[in-house]
């Protein structure tokens, strides 16, 4: 028996045809022509098969489009966060204004309107409410240089909040012109960690309406504000021993026609925080304002908590 064209097993090449020919033959006669052919075909191993390849392909291609919605979808949070910031500084803007300028002007014009009733029939009863109304119209110019003091300072900040909260009592005693105004004392617990730009704006806009209420209505002597920076939160504390806030207010979570309290609850809420406010008349008023770390601080590195 003769046999051509023939590899050992090993010598195959997956995917390959090979042909076999036995020819045979005795020693009485030729060998037999043609002789018999065998066909044999190489199977390819299974990541050789087309279907394993179509299936890697289809699966890059999978992966390359989830990466593509992801990162879709990471520029559409951006956009909208970027679009929410802007309208809740549009909605902070409305209510400076409704706070400030539309109150001034609107108790102006009730005033300027029972001087323009009184005159000329009654000029010495019109004097006094003459000069009332100056005098209401000074205070809201006043109320409208906070406000825009207010919008500008908030978009350049620093990272300490000891520092912004010592210079907002500072602005806001040199601000309001009385000389009974409350001491400020400021106490740091915990490691100072750099806290996140978004945050810090809103945390600055709280205190500013915290202290400004305990300078302005509260009549506050002494006004306690403390930071603490804890590894899974930020706490800040202010705490006035003025005239407090009537129960009426806390339960209606405002006061009417003023926007304050809903203010500083939506700016804690947007930062992720939580706000709690606690007061009596004649026993002061404390206002807590507590962010988780995620939410709070620019980095989660380890650091020292109280």
């Amino acid at each position: 028996m003769q046999v051509s064209d023939f590899r050992a097993p090993w010598d195959f090449v997956y995917g390959q045809a090979y042909t076999i020919q036995v020819q045979g033959a005795t020693g009485q006669g030729a060998w037999s022509e043609p002789g018999a052919l065998l066909r044999i075909n190489g199977l390819p191993p299974w990541w050789g098969t087309w279907t394993f390849r179509t299936g890697v392909l289809a699966l890059i291609g999978l992966m390359l489009l989830l990466v593509y919605r992801a990162r879709i979808a990471r520029i559409r949070r951006e956009y909208q966060a970027r679009f929410e910031e802007r309208a809740d500084e549009r909605a902070r803007i409305a209510r400076e204004l409704h706070d400030t300028l539309l109150q001034g002007f609107q108790g102006l014009m009730f005033r300027l309107q029972a001087v323009r009733d009184l005159l000329p029939a009654h000029p010495d009863r019109a004097i006094p409410v003459l000069e009332t109304a100056l005098e209401r119209g000074e205070n809201a110019i006043d109320e409208a240089r906070h406000a825009v003091n207010g919008l500008r300072s908030s978009t350049a900040l620093e990272a300490d909040l000891e520092h912004i909260f010592s210079s907002l009592a500072a602005d806001i005693a040199s601000e309001e012109h009385t000389p009974d105004a409350p001491s400020v004392a400021i106490a740091v617990s915990g490691g100072v960690r750099p806290v996140r730009l978004p945050a810090l704006r809103d945390l600055r806009q709280i205190a500013q309406e915290v202290l400004r209420n305990a300078f302005r209505h509260a009549r506050a002597k002494r006004v306690d504000v403390r930071i603490a920076y804890r590894k899974d939160s930020l706490v800040l504390s202010f705490r006035d021993d003025g005239v407090g806030i009537e129960e009426s207010i806390i339960a209606a979570g405002q006061r009417p026609g003023h926007w304050g309290l809903p203010g500083m609850r939506e700016r804690t809420a947007k930062v992720g925080g939580k706000l709690t406010l606690s007061s009596q008349p004649g026993r002061g008023t404390d206002v807590t304002v507590s962010l988780p770390a995620a939410a709070a601080y620019e980095r989660l590195a380890a650091s020292t908590a109280d």
